[in-house]
């Protein structure tokens, strides 16, 4: 029998985002031509958006394997050690009941959220709990988060979030494009260093 790893998420994980990166960067710069009443930089804002949520989600989803996986045991870290489920989760149904929620957020999207993730985390008590606290309580997850909130859900709360971010950058009244692909002191873009940091935290997670 093929022996299970949290390496085999992080895998997972490390692979889609390096291919959303890619993506993100052949995206040619925003032109302000017209295309059936819908302006190319509308367009290519567009697919950089898409591109955002989907890395939202794909850290939301590498939590949720993470956590569940360590806490119904059997899986092996980075460092090989070999995970014993938590106390009193012996089943899937031990572990459903015990990350059930009232919440009316879809819980695919509260994964991502450290706090949400450590909360449940705590109340399981995964053998590896320490590390995972190390790895997903290291990410910019609110910056991630206010940015693809304004381009998903554009209104004027959602603008003053992202604004928020965008100072940080000294690019008060920016839009997202121009944010995400501001260049900082290294040389990268601001959605490259989010990338790699999460890659770094995820990695942190199960060694």
């Amino acid at each position: 029998m093929a022996q299970r790893k949290l390496t085999s998420f992080y895998g997972n994980f490390h692979g889609k985002t390096d291919i959303l990166l890619r993506h993100f960067l052949l995206v040619p710069p925003s032109q302000n031509l017209d295309l059936n009443g819908v302006t190319i930089g509308s367009l290519l804002a567009y697919s950089r958006g898409y591109l955002v949520n989907r890395f939202f989600h794909l850290w939301s989803e590498y939590c949720r394997h993470v956590v569940t996986a360590s806490a119904l045991g059997g899986y092996r870290t980075h460092s090989g050690v070999l995970l014993n489920n938590a106390r009193g989760i012996t089943c899937v149904s031990d572990l459903l009941n015990a990350i059930k929620t009232n919440s009316i957020v879809g819980p695919g999207l509260r994964w991502g959220d450290p706090k949400w993730t450590l909360n449940k985390a705590n109340k399981i008590q995964p053998v590896n709990l320490q590390q995972i606290k190390l790895g997903v309580g290291a990410v910019p997850y609110e910056d991630v988060r206010r940015v693809r909130n304004y381009i998903i859900h554009s209104n004027p709360h959602t603008r003053a979030e992202f604004d928020s971010v965008a100072i940080k950058y000294s690019m008060l009244g920016a839009n997202s494009d121009d944010v995400l692909l501001h260049r900082l002191p290294g040389g990268g873009t601001v959605m490259e260093s989010w990338v790699k940091e999460f890659q770094s935290a995820a990695l942190d997670a199960i060694r």
